[in-house]
């Protein structure tokens, strides 16, 4: 059996992020699984929803959007969003 890390270890760190794979390379999870997601200018990003609203500020910063499609935004725009203050290590 191989016990893979989805988005790292997201009940400890912000998802899809590298304190999330670190944190799940500490719990002994030897693989990561992330997903990607295009943006509007074709940039990648490393986010499992295809819209921004569970893991970000999009609603905030960005209130007449939705809904908030990660293909609808630019890799600058979503670079304005917060998606883990709330962590602290």
């Amino acid at each position: 059996i191989t016990v893979v890390g989805h988005r790292g270890a997201p009940a400890y760190a912000p998802e899809n992020t590298l304190p999330s794979v670190d944190k799940a390379a500490e719990l002994g999870f030897r693989w990561v699984e992330n997903d990607v997601q295009r943006t509007k200018d074709g940039e990648l990003i490393v986010l499992h929803d295809t819209t921004l609203t569970r893991t970000t500020d999009v609603e905030q910063v960005f209130p007449d959007r939705a809904p908030w499609n990660v293909r609808d935004f630019t890799a600058a725009e979503i670079a304005r969003l917060d998606a883990g203050s709330w962590y602290n290590p």
